[in-house]
């Protein structure tokens, strides 16, 4: 029996759950949407492709004991068969998670796939023959999407944050990029073209290499070695959000190895900045202050402000390497008034600077009715943000932020650091990105809905905001990416609101 995409999407909708982690729902719509693009650009089937994208993660609709890969995969094979499904549409399910039909090559916490798993010798001989066109988009689109679209490098350093390094994780990346590589070379122009919301850099294929290099030597160091230096950039991380003098000091007691993590973490942060410097990469300070306006004709150091982990406190510039095109850069509304990030893709700003728009051909549009300018700056004045970490399996790994530190003012005329000038003024690339709140009264709507302790309450404070003027839904009143549990509750509570915050009742 044949699946189309519209049925594969009604299956993945009847298990979305907002009392649960609906991630995986989310990630399988991205990869099918994502696989139908590709598939139309080579003139295949679009609609079988997005099916196969939206089933490939269905056996997580189950709960499963955490034996890696298998679980998934071999329950959401069983329950395609048990519907009645032809075996392609089965297969995917398993064939999603190993490139070149490799049981060796995939993302996975274990230095080799478990051989003594009952499905692995199945898995193994089933996944033996060359994967059929659609299967391979399913593998790259797979390794290009989390809830959003990304290139694969920045999705691989994803991978690496929440899986480690280990010694099958080399093999994983590089045939991750030459897979990518494939379908550049079948369309004759590179795949992300078709992608427009997402920016490629070459930079990042060295950071992901870079990243797990260096994660892979920690491996060297003891446990009680790496636990110690966590737990000194935790008792920083303390002493920053208290604004202690003395947040610098380490104990007296660190130990030879623990030291020599500290300089290691010191030497992936100069490696980091080489690469963007020997990629002529530019990194990114964002400011409602136009250049004609600017203090002294110069970007001057923010006073006493911690970094992105907390683990230090300073007077500095700070910028980002994240791309500010297509709307990934939740950075591109923020102004004085600051944001508050609520949770993974939901940010609440903290004034009421946005409107929406509708063009001639009657498409809405959101504009920040005070412009933002990003200066695109080298980076050879800056040092990048980067920390030690854990996953959850307690593995081990540096991560680096994208947020930049500079300890003196930068001369906005100095043509040989500042490259390019550029006002934002549209943002509705964001609000497709992301979902977005406006703190209209500036009465710290977004710290309040922050504190609450579940991801319902959390959704309660919102729809009591909205509904009592004090926060704007950005995305509801420009009819973008809603999100479907709150569009629901703002149906249900039988009210709509104007862009300036005036409750009307439906007639």
């Amino acid at each position: 029996m044949k699946l189309t995409s519209s049925k594969a999407l009604q299956m993945l909708e009847s298990e979305r759950d907002e009392k649960k982690n609906n991630h995986w729902i989310d990630h399988s719509i991205n990869v099918g949407n994502s696989a139908g693009r590709i598939a139309k650009a080579l003139n295949l089937d679009a609609d079988y492709a997005t099916a196969l994208g939206y089933i490939h993660d269905i056996g997580k609709k189950f709960k499963y004991l955490n034996d890696g890969v298998f679980s998934h995969a071999m329950e959401g094979y069983k329950y395609i068969k048990s519907l009645g499904y032809d075996e392609e549409y089965a297969g995917i399910c398993i064939k999603h998670s190993f490139l070149n039909n490799d049981i060796d090559c995939l993302a996975n916490n274990a230095d080799e796939t478990d051989k003594n798993n009952p499905n692995y010798e199945f898995v193994k001989e089933y996944i033996k023959d060359e994967y059929s066109i659609y299967e391979k988009i399913i593998n790259l689109c797979d390794l290009m999407c989390s809830t959003r679209i990304l290139p694969v490098n920045r999705r691989m350093i994803d991978l690496i944050s929440r899986h480690g390094v280990y010694d099958k994780t080399f093999y994983h990346i590089n045939e991750t990029f030459k897979l990518k590589e494939f379908f550049d070379d079948l369309l004759g122009y590179n795949l992300y073209e078709l992608f427009p919301e997402i920016k490629d850099s070459i930079s990042l294929n060295d950071l992901v290499i870079l990243q797990a290099k260096y994660s892979k030597e920690l491996e060297h160091f003891s446990p009680e070695s790496i636990q110690k230096a966590l737990q000194v950039l935790n008792e920083r991380r303390k002493r920053v959000q208290k604004n202690d003098s003395n947040w610098k000091e380490k104990p007296e007691t660190l130990d030879e190895q623990t030291e020599e993590i500290f300089d290691l973490m010191s030497k992936y942060e100069q490696e980091v900045k080489n690469i963007f410097i020997n990629h002529n990469e530019c990194v990114t300070y964002i400011t409602s202050i136009s250049p004609d306006n600017m203090n002294e004709g110069k970007i001057l150091k923010s006073r006493n402000r911690e970094n992105h982990y907390q683990t230090a406190r300073g007077n500095w510039v700070f910028a980002s390497s994240e791309p500010i095109e297509y709307g990934n850069n939740p950075y591109i509304a923020r102004n004085k008034y600051g944001m508050i990030l609520i949770f993974g893709d939901t940010y609440v700003y903290g004034n009421d600077n946005m409107k929406v728009t509708q063009d001639s051909q009657g498409q809405n549009h959101v504009i920040l009715r005070e412009p933002n300018y990003a200066y695109k700056i080298t980076p050879r004045d800056f040092n990048p943000v980067v920390t030690l970490k854990t996953n959850h399996d307690g593995k081990p790994y540096f991560e680096f932020s994208e947020e930049w530190v500079c300890n003196d003012d930068i001369d906005i005329s100095d043509s040989t650091k500042i490259k390019e000038v550029q006002k934002i003024t549209d943002v509705t690339d964001l609000i497709g990105n992301y979902q977005v709140f406006c703190d209209v009264n500036q009465t710290g709507e977004g710290i309040k809905i922050r504190n609450a302790s579940t991801r319902e309450e959390i959704i309660q404070l919102i729809v009591r905001s909205i509904k009592n003027g004090n926060l704007r839904y950005i995305n509801n009143e420009a009819n973008i990416n809603i999100h479907p549990k709150l569009k629901e509750l703002l149906e249900r509570e039988n009210f709509t609101l104007e862009e300036n915050g005036d409750e009307k009742s439906k007639q």
